[in-house]
């Protein structure tokens, strides 16, 4: 991607993403006189539309702060080809580096689905329903509420970022924590209110310490994957600093784990200064382990650990800085 100043803004592959100028005005003319595209849009667009229409359209200012809509339309010919994706994800990600924006919301109509999709493939969440909020055609129309937040990365790798999960991650959180295959190590999948408890405990953890289990989000489409961070676990008459991880059953196998505990490791060393970090791995869970050796540790320790009405046996993994 290439963000510039002056009438390129985004450049990527063999798509532009630049400012109106006046020579665009026929063009966006041609757009706007297509009902298909139209009908999409909100009212208070004139129709027909005309050269001065879209010259006037091109000469005006639109200032915003901290909060902004996203807005967008395509040509019918291009329609069915991944590129309004692209170019929203884009254009979000743009922004979010370059201004002070916090937030990008967009309203489509509840009807349009493949709006709705664009918006979700490109990390915005839909915050609700908007009942009977516009009139088109005649017509009262719902119309839904989505929203993408710049999100503050505590760390981030090639292909993810970690930033501190908060109560709208309870749905994706559930997801990881309500799997038997996951929470086999556990004994089994937890129920909603153990699951909310986990997500309380990781929010006091960050006012407690500034770190614990951070949400793993793919930079690809900003969905979160699974959890990986530091928090502090008792261990025979000890407190030891461990990374811990649980990933969503469909990202298994991608080395998405092994690359955030490794930042997770190179974070407990160069920002917390600790001289030694730990993973507790059941015994019988050998993905775990496998992920533990990557990240340089070795077994140093066993314990029998009762939970959740089961004895346990427990391994202790630990990497000494270098």
């Amino acid at each position: 991607m290439e963000s510039k100043k002056g009438s390129t803004i985004i450049k990527k592959e063999d798509i532009v993403l630049k400012q109106w100028k006046e020579e665009d005005a026929s063009s966006l003319v041609s757009l706007l006189n297509n009902d298909k595209i139209l009908n999409n849009l909100r009212d208070g667009i004139p129709y027909p539309y005309t050269l001065d229409d879209a010259k006037a359209f091109i000469r005006q200012t639109n200032v915003h702060y901290r909060s902004a809509e996203m807005g967008y339309y395509l040509s019918e010919d291009y329609w069915g080809k991944g590129i309004m994706t692209m170019v929203v994800k884009e254009v979000c990600d743009d922004l979010f580096s370059h201004t002070d924006l916090k937030r990008i919301f967009a309203e489509p109509f509840s009807y349009n689905q493949g709006s709705c999709r664009v918006l979700e493939k490109a990390g915005f969440q839909c915050e609700g329903v908007l009942r009977q909020n516009a009139i088109k055609n005649g017509k009262v129309l719902d119309m839904k509420l989505y929203a993408r937040i710049k999100e503050e990365r505590i760390l981030e790798t090639k292909r993810l970022y970690l930033r501190k999960m908060n109560d709208q991650d309870l749905d994706s959180l559930s997801r990881i924590l309500q799997d038997e295959d996951t929470m086999y190590a556990y004994n089994g999948a937890f129920d909603d209110v153990e699951t909310k408890q986990w997500l309380e405990r990781q929010l006091m953890r960050y006012e407690q310490y500034g770190y614990g289990l951070w949400a793993v989000v793919l930079k690809e489409n900003h969905q979160m994957i699974g959890q990986c961070g530091l928090t502090i676990q008792p261990w025979k008459e000890q407190e030891l600093l461990e990374i811990g991880y649980l990933f969503l059953k469909e990202y298994w196998h991608h080395g998405y784990a092994i690359e955030a505990a490794k930042a997770c490791k190179d974070y407990a060393f160069t920002v917390l200064d600790a001289k030694q970090v730990y993973s507790i791995i059941r015994d019988t869970n050998k993905a775990s382990q496998n992920v533990a050796k990557r990240n340089g540790m070795k077994v140093i320790d066993q314990w029998m650990k009762h939970y959740r009405g089961i004895d346990m046996l427990h391994d202790l993994y630990c990497v000494k800085r270098g």
